[in-house]
């Protein structure tokens, strides 16, 4: 693509490789930085799958702690109930 000089009638070709070639030289910029941004989201996909699968482990966690307390209340509740400890505790506590 050569644009024509309006004074002298040339054409300007070495201007407009110029301009092409600063062109090209600005996109194969932008494709390295595209590039890079590509590989840093793909680590950071990694990591947040890696976090997700520990969240994940720690709910699980969380969730069987929690029926165990549940049954060692259930059980502690039975004990109280057999030596009748929870009509004096209650008794206690409002005296």
């Amino acid at each position: 693509a050569a644009l024509l000089d309006s004074m002298t009638g040339a054409v300007k070709v070495s201007r407009m490789a110029d301009i092409d070639n600063l062109i090209i030289e600005h996109l194969r910029h932008v494709r390295t930085v595209v590039d890079g941004l590509r590989d840093d989201m793909r680590e950071v996909k990694q990591k947040l799958g890696h976090l997700e699968e520990l969240a994940a482990g720690l709910f699980g966690q969380y969730a069987s702690l929690s029926k165990r307390l549940d049954r060692l209340d259930n059980r502690l509740e039975r004990v109280e109930q057999r030596l009748d400890l929870g009509r004096m505790t209650n008794s206690i506590w409002l005296l």
